[in-house]
């Protein structure tokens, strides 16, 4: 049985919380012609050697010409999911058209393990040598996943990635926290022990390539909660003006529930000294799916968050992307109320 590290602090978690300011509509996509792709979610967001704002994009086409037959939620009429790096094109909301010119990452890349593709990329980049670390699901057939991680000076070139092993048991994805550009060197990495949602593993590091998984357990589902079905890894945390740390979570009900639908969003704020402790947690789901484009598209009622952007350090307002309904990318800008 797992054992749960979590220390919560419930006076401090009154006076934290996360807003939802803005929803920013689809900006890869489809039916709106910003993708060539029939399936675009769970984006990872970066900044290029340059500066420049890019998403890394899990991309997937229906596999027969007649895109009706692809019916809704049946993964296996789906080709291979490959991942597509969109520059920003004039702000945080709009990106390159997406196609397979701008394809960075594949089953190529990986192997076997990856016949049916490479799936829900999260990606940070450490800050003392450029290099970038990408984390990333490898599926030998749908459903059936692997966490990986990979690194690469130069995320737009797709021979320069190196596979650097694999995460176990984190089956549904992995975040890296990188620490060792402090005095501390301990890298965490909180990786989903299920293949959809369920608890959040920790994992330890000095040097981000070889890491130590334990059983203990940053957090996982609450009992008579909105979250109760599982919690997934969402994007990399990032450093609020406390020094603490904001770290957003999906969920995965696997299925239809009441309030939440099928995956919603929460967050939690770990300390800046021991990041494996949580000072906060939301009581209430952040964002639920409630647009048009969140309801209805491959999988309905899904919010799933892989990628995050600081807009205004000094205010802690970011810019997070999501896969709406499996089906398009979107965004929302939140702002953090610190204590």
């Amino acid at each position: 049985m797992h054992s749960i590290i979590v220390l919560l602090a419930s006076a401090a978690a009154a006076a934290w919380d996360v807003t939802v300011e803005e929803r920013v509509p689809p900006m890869v996509s489809q039916s709106d012609g910003t993708s060539e792709f029939f399936l675009n979610c769970n984006p990872a967001f970066l900044k290029l050697p340059d500066g420049s704002p890019a998403l890394i994009v899990r991309t997937q086409n229906c596999s027969y010409t007649d895109q009706n037959k692809c019916k809704s939620g049946d993964w296996g009429t789906l080709t291979p999911s490959q991942l597509v790096l969109v520059k920003a094109t004039s702000n945080n909301n709009t990106f390159q058209y997406a196609d397979e010119s701008r394809i960075v990452f594949g089953p190529a890349n990986v192997g076997p393990a990856a016949a049916y593709g490479t799936e829900d990329p999260r990606i940070i980049k450490r800050q003392k040598d450029g290099v970038y670390f990408l984390t990333f699901t490898a599926a030998i057939r749908p459903g059936v996943k692997t966490s990986y991680f990979a690194t690469t000076l130069n995320p737009s070139d797709p021979s320069g990635w190196t596979i650097q092993g694999e995460i176990p048991g984190a089956p549904g994805g992995a975040a890296l926290l990188i620490r060792d550009d402090s005095v501390n060197t301990t890298n965490y990495i909180f990786a989903t022990d299920d293949g959809l949602a369920g608890a959040l593993r920790i994992g330890t590091s000095s040097n981000l390539y070889n890491w130590t998984m334990t059983d203990d357990i940053l957090i996982q589902g609450r009992p008579g909660m909105w979250d109760a079905g599982g919690v997934a890894a969402g994007p990399s945390p990032v450093r609020l003006t406390t020094g603490d740390y904001l770290f957003l979570y999906p969920t995965d009900n696997g299925k239809e529930l009441p309030i939440t639908g099928r995956c919603a969003l929460g967050w939690v704020i770990l300390d800046k000294t021991d990041p494996t402790t949580v000072l906060a947690r939301s009581d209430s789901p952040l964002m639920v799916a409630t647009t048009p484009y969140e309801k209805e598209g491959w999988t309905a009622n899904v919010i799933f968050t892989t990628g995050i952007n600081v807009l205004d350090e000094k205010n802690n307002e970011f810019m997070i992307y999501y896969g709406a309904a499996d089906k398009v990318v979107a965004g929302a800008r939140i702002k953090v109320h610190v204590p």
